[in-house]
């Protein structure tokens, strides 16, 4: 929380298949782990990261689309597993 910095990190799990909304700036990223067998292990509609893969977002929207391969709100799809959204109630809570 103290970088403002949004990483998704190695075991994580994201969608395997870029949706029509996927910000174009973020399809080459996608593209690049999904595609490097070292990086991912793609299972039908998800894929999960590999190895040293750890990739930073300077915003919750880009993490979220980043996984979702679709354009999203990030402060609204990012919750925890209690359904607290992220930043706002996360962050209220630790202060």
């Amino acid at each position: 929380m103290e970088s403002h910095r949004y990483v998704i990190l190695k075991g994580s799990t994201i969608k395997s298949v870029d949706g029509s909304s996927c910000p174009k700036g973020l399809i080459s990223l996608r593209n690049d782990i999904l595609q490097d067998a070292k990086k991912s292990y793609i299972n039908g509609e998800v894929a999960e990261l590999l190895q040293d893969v750890e990739i930073p977002f300077t915003s919750p929207s880009s993490a979220g689309s980043f996984c979702t391969g679709a354009a999203c709100q990030g402060t609204e799809a990012w919750v925890d597993k209690d359904g607290k959204k992220y930043p706002t109630e996360w962050w209220q809570e630790e202060k």
